[in-house]
């Protein structure tokens, strides 16, 4: 469809989908277009966010710079910036940690990034 100039549209609640299959995206809230480009374009509008997500243990001490999605839930999930990042690897031992994910922004942190 690409060579053939065709344009679709999809409108999903799915960032994921979104990001899979979409090569410019346009983000709305409340009736109006806040932000418009590739998916690669508007991760970089949260600049250099780490997600990290653990499995909460009380022997670890969290960070206090490690902002919490979910306090008191099973896992530990919050955003960190590289800097953050940095002190959190050198502060926690992360070999310790059990079930740890590290990723980069996603739409949906895009989505909820913007005013």
């Amino acid at each position: 469809m690409q060579r053939s100039g065709t344009t679709v549209v999809l409108v999903t609640h799915n960032p994921l989908e979104a990001e899979q299959v979409l090569q410019r995206v346009g983000v709305m809230k409340q009736g109006r277009v806040v932000a418009l480009g590739s998916p690669r374009e508007l991760k970089k509008a949260v600049p250099g966010l780490i997600r990290v997500r653990f499995l909460r243990d009380g022997a670890v001490p969290l960070p206090t710079y490690l902002s919490e999605q979910d306090p008191g839930g099973p896992y530990v999930e919050g955003y960190l910036t590289p800097g953050e990042f940095r002190v959190f690897a050198a502060d926690v031992e992360i070999a310790d940690l059990t079930d740890l994910t590290i990723t980069s922004a996603t739409l949906e942190d895009v989505y909820h990034g913007l005013a």
